[in-house]
């Protein structure tokens, strides 16, 4: 009965099980089949099913072995009696004497007879001990064997779920970005639309150049004020980053753990495990391209504030009406570099989200 609720356990467990791990639209889908272990596990069930029959029979020929004794032992019983009888009667006849003779012979074979059977019997428990400790040290196997097949499904279906977060927390990411960069362009476009505004009157009007001059430090004390913010906004997107990045780090620890499982579990799952080195494979040329993302951030950071700073060299070389070189320029650029930084920032995101959706 125990053998026939571990097939039916197993059987529920049969049939071609994946596990699906799956993103959005275009991401990777990666199978993992248990047809070869589920196999290995079939092939102790029959080994066990084996056993058992081989038990049975043992059991039978003991139960055989034991009614044989207990007959041999009635007719000794019987011939003992009979001996006695015999006995009394050899005083009347020496023909009775050897019958008695012949059935004392009798009874000695007999005897020996008993004896080795009673030795085949001893012989036959202890392999029938051997068996049925075999046949536990199986059904142990089989047991771990399933323990570990349902602790891998379940590690897989938890790093499936934070897989899917993560992907849904960076895709939210990235809609962000691309809002505030639409924000960010329409601030620089009306910075510059107020800066020629600031220079067209400056150049008509000189005779107001003092107070154009106040009311233009006041507007960029207050732009330098929404630069700060606009900062304060790029370093929290940086640190969003940063910590995808950790999270990243955490999801490698994590395949890592999930290898040593696997290699637990090499002799049986050898497809399983393939397929976890593709998966380990997948994940660290994403993880290769996530640096050279950020790699190729890095650049665009340092060409755009190359630019901007020839740039703002020219705007110095304007003179004031002191033959000295003026700063307005200096501090007039700032939006334009918080601005570029972020746009450059969520560009190299979208990119990389890109690269590993086609991926």
């Amino acid at each position: 009965m125990e053998v026939e609720r571990m097939n039916n356990g197993l059987t529920s467990n049969g049939g071609d099980r994946t596990v699906e791990i799956a993103g959005n639209e275009d991401r990777e889908e990666v199978f993992v089949d248990f047809d070869e272990s589920e196999t290995k596990v079939s092939g102790l069930m029959r080994r066990i099913e084996a056993l058992e029959q081989e038990k049975r029979e043992w059991i039978h020929e003991n139960e055989v072995v034991r009614e044989r004794v207990e007959k041999m032992k009635q007719e000794i019983e019987r011939l003992g009696s009979e001996k006695a009888a015999r006995k009394r009667e050899v005083e009347r006849s020496e023909a009775d004497k050897k019958a008695l003779e012949s059935i004392a012979a009798r009874a000695a074979e007999l005897e020996t007879e008993v004896s080795r059977l009673q030795q085949d019997l001893i012989t036959s428990m202890a392999e029938e001990e051997e068996v049925n400790k075999e046949l536990s040290e199986w059904k142990k196997v089989v047991e771990e064997l399933k323990e570990s097949i349902s602790e891998k499904e379940v590690k897989l279906e938890v790093f499936e779920k934070e897989r899917n977060l993560l992907l849904e927390r960076l895709d939210k990411q990235g809609e962000g970005m691309k809002e505030a960069k639409a924000v960010m362009e329409i601030r620089v476009r009306e910075l510059e639309k107020k800066l020629k505004a600031l220079e067209g009157r400056e150049n008509v009007e000189k005779s107001e150049k003092i107070r154009i001059e106040q009311e233009a430090k006041a507007k960029i004390d207050e732009k330098e004020g929404e630069i700060r913010k606009l900062k304060k906004w790029v370093e929290e997107l940086d640190s969003v980053v940063a910590k995808n990045g950790v999270e990243m780090e955490r999801m490698k620890k994590e395949r890592e753990e999930l290898e040593i499982v696997k290699n637990d579990l090499e002799a049986l799952l050898k497809k399983s495990e393939r397929k976890g080195m593709e998966m380990e494979h997948k994940m660290a040329q994403l993880h290769n391209e996530w640096e050279a993302s950020e790699q190729m951030i890095g650049g665009l950071k340092d060409n755009t504030l190359e630019a901007i700073n020839g740039k703002v060299v020219v705007m110095d070389g304007d003179v004031n009406e002191d033959g000295e070189k003026g700063l307005m320029g200096l501090k007039l650029q700032w939006p334009v570099i918080a601005a570029s930084t972020g746009a450059i920032t969520a560009v190299a995101v979208l990119y990389y989200l890109r690269c590993a959706r086609q991926r």
